[in-house]
């Protein structure tokens, strides 16, 4: 690390660890530059790099939401976290699991075509509840007649699922979506084995 970098390591580490929101190295140098006016925007770069390599093997990690990073705990010890505050991680419905899977790929679509592509009517409580998480948002309304509203999904739950883009989100999803059809067509398997007992 440079001079510069190794003085402004335990700064960055601060501001990104006590931030609420996941911060740009754009915001980072902005911020910085009013006491250090001598650094680049390649200094923040690169203490983030650091952090980043840093915090490999750890419980935590540097998550990439886009063009910004958080520190968040690792992936593998989630699970320690939710017994920590025992809670389990919230339980999502095959139906909106696939309207917002439905959504990560068409987006911008309209509840109609929503609706088409899965078949059957998506309920207002699974858009409302998808609204209600930060989820989803308008993104304006379609030119046709009666000017349907389209969605989309928003940056908020590429950061609620430590997702760095939407093609990670849409990976994601399809894997989600798939492991509930499977588990519940075992499930079904199952209760038809118990039955036959």
């Amino acid at each position: 690390m440079t001079d510069n970098q190794q003085m402004l390591y335990p700064i960055v580490q601060a501001l990104v660890f006590s931030s609420d929101q996941p911060l740009s190295a754009q915001t980072l140098f902005e911020l910085l530059q009013l006491e250090y006016p001598d650094i680049e925007l390649a200094d923040v770069q690169g203490v983030l790099l650091e952090m980043k390599q840093s915090l490999a093997g750890s419980g935590l990690v540097l998550a990439e939401v886009g063009e910004t990073v958080r520190i968040q705990v690792a992936d593998d010890y989630l699970d320690w976290v939710y017994k920590l505050y025992q809670q389990n991680p919230p339980k999502l419905s095959r139906a909106l699991l696939e309207t917002l899977a439905i959504m990560a790929h068409r987006q911008p679509i309209t509840r109609s075509e929503i609706e088409a592509i899965r078949g059957v009517s998506v309920s207002s409580p699974i858009m409302a509840q998808l609204k209600q998480q930060g989820w989803i948002k308008a993104l304006g309304q379609k030119d046709v007649p009666g000017h349907p509203t389209l969605w989309g999904t928003t940056p908020k739950l590429l950061e609620d699922l430590g997702l760095s883009s939407k093609q990670a989100l849409v990976d994601q999803l399809e894997t989600i979506v798939q492991r509930f059809i499977q588990e519940q067509e075992q499930a079904q398997s199952q209760n038809r084995i118990d039955l036959d007992l």
